[in-house]
């Protein structure tokens, strides 16, 4: 039986070999935040106080999925305590090998009513965009294989490439060139093999 830790620790591996940064040191809520707060300072070269840091919290989060796209995307404004404006982005749009890409594993974020354990985290400057649970990362590190005819598996980490930060967006979309579309499409079919579907969901092409 393939243990849960296995199955993170195989996925955080498959990350950083697209450097991403392992953060074991972030395990909470407060951790989170300090490492959030630490890489929005570096990127937009501020210095906040905590109640200028509490509220700009405030204004970011969302359980919108489209008001936190564009939250990500644009830049904002925001005032601070002094009345003098400040532009902030967080995540650099143009250049985005400058962004800062990291992962994390068991978070965990108690409150007075409930806790939450979250199994892998993706970050892009300190902020959690992708959270994934064992079973996601199992089902991703099945469809999404190194092939017998990839042997220095440059193929692989080009699929992972473009899944975690090519210019392919849901919310901004561009047609694939055919090579990536014919990419996808394996996925897809080697996603409804391994783990079965209706198969009224799928209509065949005519």
């Amino acid at each position: 039986m393939i243990k849960e830790s296995d199955i993170e620790d195989k996925f955080i591996n498959k990350l950083q070999e697209l450097k991403y940064t392992y953060r074991d040191d972030i395990c909470d809520r407060a951790t989170l935040e300090q490492n959030f707060r630490r890489k929005f300072e570096e990127l937009n070269r501020v210095h906040l106080t905590d109640r200028e840091f509490a509220r700009l919290l405030d204004g970011i989060v969302s359980n919108d999925v489209f008001t936190a796209a564009e939250t990500l995307r644009e830049p904002h404004h925001f005032e601070r305590e002094d009345g003098t404006p400040l532009i902030y982005t967080l995540v650099n749009i143009k250049d985005w090998c400058k962004n800062e890409f990291e992962v994390i594993n068991q978070l965990r974020i108690n409150t007075d009513n409930s806790h939450h354990r979250y199994d892998v985290i993706m970050l892009i400057n300190g902020l959690p965009v992708v959270p994934m649970g064992a079973t996601m990362l199992l089902v991703i590190l099945a469809c999404i294989k190194k092939e017998d005819n990839d042997a220095d598996g440059k193929l692989h980490t080009r699929i992972i490439s473009i899944l975690n930060h090519s210019k392919y967006s849901l919310f901004e979309p561009k047609e694939m060139v055919q090579d990536n579309k014919n990419i996808f499409r394996k996925i897809l079919e080697d996603l409804k093999k391994n783990y079965r579907f209706n198969p009224e969901l799928f209509e065949k092409p005519s």
